[in-house]
């Protein structure tokens, strides 16, 4: 009787058909598995986006108000400064407005360069779902490989 034989009277062998059949259903799997953690994946960036843009569309909501609130603020407090100006130095008072509402004008510049630091569109980028896709791509390698 032969190795094969005796194999198969313990039950211990397995068709090529079946390892087909049980290789074609492992790799179906997989790729059933795959399409399913990609969906995953995809309503996870939805998530973080709308999150990301709720967020934006608060922040621009609070500078609007702020704008609206520091606008006659800053009119005054210039005006106070040119006249203090005026008044220190003995410059004429059509001067130390124009000395003053340059000032106001670096003040608002270097707030305006910060405000964008924060709207940049690196920041709107959903990086946790941008590191979890490059994992499941990784992982999808390994398994094809």
């Amino acid at each position: 009787m032969g190795a094969s034989e005796r194999l198969k009277g313990k039950g211990l062998t397995m068709s090529l058909v079946e390892r087909s059949r049980s290789l074609s259903k492992l790799l179906g799997d997989g790729v059933e598995q795959l399409g399913e953690m990609f969906q995953v994946e995809l309503q996870l960036a939805q998530a973080e986006l709308s999150e990301k843009v709720a967020n934006v569309g608060w922040g621009a909501a609070y500078l609007a108000a702020a704008t609206l609130f520091a606008v006659p603020v800053l009119t005054l407090l210039l005006a106070a400064l040119a006249l203090w100006i005026s008044d220190l130095s003995g410059i004429s008072l059509p001067l130390s407005l124009v000395t003053a509402a340059v000032i106001g004008a670096a003040l608002g510049a270097i707030c305006g360069v910060t405000a964008m630091k924060y709207l940049r569109a690196k920041n709107l980028r959903p990086d946790i779902t941008l590191e979890q896709i490059r994992r499941d791509i990784a992982a999808a390698k390994d398994i094809v490989k």
